[in-house]
């Protein structure tokens, strides 16, 4: 077959594939998670209905985005969970994803989350990072709360402090993690770790 020829049939190819595309590769949008809330200082959500028979055998993980302004903010993404603390108050929405398929952010649900509601401590899985994050209730002026990456494949990378009103924290990083020292009585103290895994 000579180059003409060839270059013919390649561009009509083309041309059929642009005209009808094939049906493979126009998948559509996973369906969003379902029940979202906060619950105990968390977001929470179930998984969307039949999501296993849309997806198969692909991992199904869950991106969070900050939705307080005209476009979304990416926030993290939740490997093997239904439940993630953010460290904002801000609203929020969580979008179901597998390694090549999304669902749409314009149709999740989207909740506003207070921090000051916030009760537990909590494990937030990010990609290659976890943030671990303590809070201790009715701290006394000096005492300290603290949160450990625990184990020794976990690094800590930084970390962040809280506290109820305009109580001053001191930060403290550590070898195993991180922690806030309070300079008044308060009623609570937040602590984060970034721990690298």
């Amino acid at each position: 077959m000579n180059q003409t020829k060839r270059s013919t049939l390649s561009y009509a190819l083309l041309l059929l594939l642009a005209l009808f595309p094939l049906q493979g590769f126009a998948q559509e949008a996973l369906p969003p998670a379902e029940n979202v809330r906060v619950e105990n200082g968390a977001i929470v959500w179930d998984a969307p209905t039949g999501i296993e028979s849309i997806i198969g055998n692909a991992r199904l993980k869950y991106n969070v985005y900050r939705a307080s302004s005209t476009f979304s903010i990416f926030v993290a993404t939740v490997v093997d969970s239904t439940e993630f603390r953010p460290t904002l108050d801000d609203r929020y929405i969580v979008v179901p994803v597998t390694f090549n398929r999304f669902g749409r952010n314009d149709e999740a649900a989207v909740v506003d989350f207070d921090i000051n509601v916030g009760l537990a401590p909590a494990l937030t899985t990010l990609s290659n990072y976890e943030i671990r994050t303590n809070r201790c209730t009715n701290v006394a002026l000096g005492e300290s709360c603290a949160v450990s990456c625990g184990g020794n494949l976990r690094k800590p990378t930084g970390g962040a402090c809280r506290a109820d009103g305009a109580v001053v924290v001191h930060s403290e990083a550590r070898h195993d993690g991180y922690a806030c020292l309070t300079t008044a009585d308060t009623a609570y103290v937040e602590v984060d770790v970034f721990c690298h895994r």
